[in-house]
């Protein structure tokens, strides 16, 4: 698709994973994304029934589902920033307020996406792809980038039984249970999209749409508070302590009732684990990956140290 028919070019973003090219058009922006150059998968699209059920979503923030062209996902949505993008960045107190607003409004999503009736034979039995693809790294290291790298370090960092434990609450998730939800499968703030002076936004849906428990969706998104809070604690960068647990607290106000806290917490601890091996499979290296190893060891550490409910 020609920029003519975009509209006008407004920034782009380019790893290994994923191509992100943001467009102004009219009163509103699309937002296109497509395959980086190490990922070896097509991005998903939501089937037919599939996209029907999410469509009847009303409430919250909308979700934006993508026009498929060809390995292109389009979005149409109100803005041109993220939830992550505001977090990372000081701003004003207007734009905090609406950073406070859509983060209740996605929290409210999810919990009416996790209400939705389960599309049937539509809907693939597996799990998220975020977990399966840690797990896939985890059993062999093999994998783009500086992901073996990553595997020989953090190998000794977390241990067999740390690292074991990690492997089975990736199992977890693989799908297929009687209590399965319909997912969103990664809602995180990069793909939030926010209005920073109205609140409005919405959340790209659709390229990882998947089932499985419904406090994965939760947990997934509240990992990248944790890790938010981990830059801001040890490297000084990012939002302002009272910032982020505004944005966390509203989240979780938007959402309601906390879905089974144990498949919250495990899976927040994934997200960042995730998070570092898709730096190292397709960014690169950097020695501030073993930072995160010893933090995701702790946090393996505290998550087995708290009774199961």
């Amino acid at each position: 698709m020609t920029d003519q028919e975009n509209g006008t070019p407004v920034e782009e973003f380019d790893t290994g994973f994923l191509r992100t090219a943001v467009y102004r058009s009219g009163a509103g922006f699309h937002w296109n994304r497509s395959p980086g150059a190490l990922r070896a998968a097509v991005l998903g699209a939501p089937s037919g029934p599939v996209r029907a059920a999410l469509g009847t979503v009303a409430g919250g923030l909308l979700p934006a589902l993508p026009q498929v062209r060809g390995e292109e996902r389009r979005y149409r949505v109100p803005a041109r920033t993220s939830a992550a993008a505001l977090l990372l960045h000081p701003v004003s107190t207007t734009r905090t307020e609406a950073l406070v607003r859509a983060l209740a409004g996605a929290g409210r999503t999810l919990a009416l996406l996790h209400a939705l009736a389960l599309p049937g034979e539509q809907l693939p039995r597996n799990g998220p792809p975020g977990p399966a693809r840690l797990d896939a790294w985890m059993g062999t290291g093999h994998g783009p980038g500086a992901a073996p790298r990553l595997y020989e370090s953090l190998r000794g960092v977390l241990g067999p039984r740390r690292w074991e434990t990690v492997r089975q609450w990736c199992a977890g998730l693989s799908g297929g249970s009687p209590g399965d939800v319909l997912l969103h499968g990664a809602p995180g703030l990069g793909s939030l999209i926010v209005d920073g002076r109205t609140g409005a936004g919405a959340l790209l849906t659709g390229e990882e749409v998947s089932r499985g428990p419904a406090g994965f969706d939760l947990g997934w998104i509240l990992g990248e508070f944790t890790e938010f809070r981990m830059l801001r604690e040890h490297f000084g960068v990012g939002s302002d302590p009272a910032r982020l647990e505004a944005a966390r607290e509203a989240l979780l106000d938007g959402y309601g009732s906390l879905p089974d806290a144990r498949t919250v917490s495990r899976t927040s601890v994934l997200r960042v684990f995730t998070h570092a091996h898709d730096f190292a499979a397709y960014m690169g290296w950097d020695d501030q990956l073993l930072f995160y190893g010893r933090q995701i060891a702790e946090l393996v550490d505290e998550e087995c140290a708290v009774p199961a409910p």
